[in-house]
């Protein structure tokens, strides 16, 4: 991976679109003009004052740096850093750690406009005593950037190479064989030149190590903290750089998802624009039947018409101040597209509301779907690298997360009866389908809509409940009752159905007998559904395994589903294909 993102990094500098050695963007808050003997032109200019969103960013030189010690960028920097002005005991500090870097280039590069910044600078918080300060913007904490004969000092090529080299001195140690180039050089030692920002909602602002051990656990044949993948300064701070350049860049907005939990970026080796991710975030009726039927078929070629270029993704999340890379891809476009569209195909599930074009559901919705409310952060955050390596690899949903999503149907099945409640049980029933279809002999293959023929005797037990629900609903005027058999039995029929099941069809009759009499024709459709079902199921098992639990509950929601009318209300038409179908007037609905 680190090789791959050297190599992007320096496509990016081809290209004119990377930074240099460890600058980023910020935003700056007073431009002071000087004259190059170091006297201010005019008053400064507060960027606060401008009501663009892009005015005063700037690319400055950057580093990771704490709150206690005294690490001064070059020439841009705070207010505390470039004058003096007092934020704590340590200001005086920093300011002359300041000064002493701008000394330090003056002595490899000689520069007139660095010296004028000098110059001034060197006059502490009296440079900027007749200043009127903007309302609630502080000296102190403010931002400063100068200009010296129309030119950004920050970004002259003197600066820009002293502080690379000052830094790489900074924090490389030992010769090493560097892990990504191959090449003899001194290597990162401690810590990061470039740390990675903006991974997850929780991460630090300052932003996250990618390669660093805290702890002599991860440590190596000796070798501590950034030694234990020894990276050369040009190698790390590249990798790093490009990483960031996927995550924040404007222009990489088609090579990155930030999901709140995790965020996935990818690229292509030959650049060009193909974005796998969009389908998963929000999928696309029309998008999402031409990848499925492109991996039907088995296309050789890209189903978006890309050229057949490699193609790199990976997903990344926080673990306080070190970077935690969840997955990592390097294959073709081709076969990202072939899983993509085993993904869809085995997700795809017939929802129980009338829009029946929209039968995938979002990434985001399944981790919601299997996730309690107010549960923690960390079990989302494995759950969609977890649905991501699914997506990506054609990996089989582990049993936990297929426990956790039985047991919130369970829990949820009597919830009211509102949008997100749909999409979520919908989304459980379209992770059990994957599971299953991940799992399972061909021959018991779940289907996207409602299978009578299905051989399972769990998936036939979850019809017969659908069926009973049905019977209830429809004998009380297709009213739900204050307690339904579901309320009641779903947690029981769905692990041991021996124990509900026969004595639920036994009470089912008095319904069916009210139906025979009032609505004939209604009678004999349940009637057949009972008769069909049972045909199915030789005898009700006592208990069903994870498998058979997850074969149950996906028979329910398709015969719920199956020929549901827009009335979330009415219960569903549960019958099958072959059955003949009552009329309007005596639909169950």
């Amino acid at each position: 991976m680190l090789r791959q993102l050297v190599e992007l990094h320096a496509r990016l500098r081809s290209e004119g679109k990377a930074l240099p050695t460890m600058y980023e963007v910020r935003r700056v808050d007073v431009e002071i003009e000087l004259t190059p003997d170091g006297k201010m032109i005019g008053s400064p200019h507060f960027f606060t004052d401008d009501k663009e969103a892009k005015a005063g960013r700037f690319a400055i030189p950057a580093r990771a740096r704490s709150g206690t010690g005294e690490n001064p960028f070059l020439v841009v920097d705070t207010g505390e850093y470039v004058f003096g002005f007092s934020r704590g005991g340590k200001s005086e500090r920093k300011h002359n750690a300041y000064l002493n870097l701008l000394d330090g280039l003056l002595e490899r590069y000689d520069d007139a406009r660095v010296r004028a910044v000098r110059r001034f600078a060197g006059n502490g918080a009296a440079a900027l005593r007749d200043v009127s300060w903007p309302q609630g913007l502080e000296p102190a904490k403010a931002w400063f950037v100068f200009r010296v004969d129309d030119a950004y000092v920050h970004e002259l090529d003197c600066v820009k190479r002293f502080w690379a080299e000052s830094m790489r001195e900074a924090f490389t140690g030992p010769e090493r064989i560097c892990l990504v180039c191959g090449e003899k050089k001194e290597v990162i030692a401690r810590g990061a030149p470039v740390r990675v920002k903006r991974v997850s909602s929780d991460g630090q602002a300052s932003g996250a190590a990618l390669i660093t051990a805290d702890k002599e656990a991860f440590e190596s044949y000796g070798q501590e903290q950034s030694l234990v993948a020894a990276n050369c300064f040009e190698c790390s701070t590249a990798s790093a750089e490009a990483l960031n350049w996927l995550i924040t860049a404007d222009e990489a907005l088609d090579h990155r998802l930030w999901t709140g939990q995790n965020t996935i970026v990818f690229w292509l080796r030959d650049g060009g624009g193909f974005d796998p991710l969009k389908n998963i975030a929000s999928p696309q009726p029309q998008q999402v039947r031409r990848l499925i039927t492109a991996a039907h078929r088995g296309q050789g070629d890209s189903a978006s018409g890309v050229s057949q270029s490699e193609f790199y993704l990976t997903t990344l999340t926080n673990n306080a101040a070190r970077l935690v890379v969840q997955d990592w891809i390097e294959t073709s476009i081709s076969e990202i597209e072939r899983q993509l569209g085993r993904w869809f195909d085995d997700l795809g599930l017939e929802p129980d509301w009338p829009d029946r074009e929209q039968i995938w559901p979002r990434l985001g919705t399944l981790v919601e779907a299997i996730n309690p409310p107010g549960s923690s952060g960390a079990q989302a955050k494995r759950d969609e690298a977890a649905l991501l390596r699914a997506v990506f690899r054609g990996a089989r949903p582990d049993p936990g997360m297929v426990a956790r999503a039985l047991e919130r149907q369970r829990a949820e099945i009597f919830a009211k009866n509102d949008h997100n409640q749909r999409s979520r049980r919908h989304a459980r029933a379209a992770l059990l389908k994957l599971f299953l279809r991940r799992d399972l002999h061909p021959a018991a293959m779940p289907t996207e809509n409602l299978n009578p023929e299905n051989p399972s005797v769990a998936y036939q037990c979850g019809r017969m409940l659908a069926v009973i629900e049905g019977i209830q609903r429809a004998g009380m005027g297709g009213q739900a009752p204050g307690a339904s058999v579901i309320d009641r039995y779903y947690g029981a029929a769905s692990t041991t159905p021996s124990s509900v099941l026969g004595v639920l069809i036994r009470e089912s009759q008095s319904h069916l007998a009210k139906l025979r009499r009032e609505r004939t024709g209604l009678g004999r459709y349940f009637e057949k559904q009972l008769e069909e079902i049972s045909g199915r199921i030789e005898e009700i098992p006592a208990t069903l395994s994870l498998r058979e639990q997850a074969e149950f509950a996906l028979g329910y929601y398709q015969q719920r589903a199956y020929r549901q009318t827009s009335d979330d209300e009415a219960p569903g038409n549960a019958g099958s294909a072959s059955d003949q179908t009552p009329t309007e007037e005596e639909s169950p609905a």
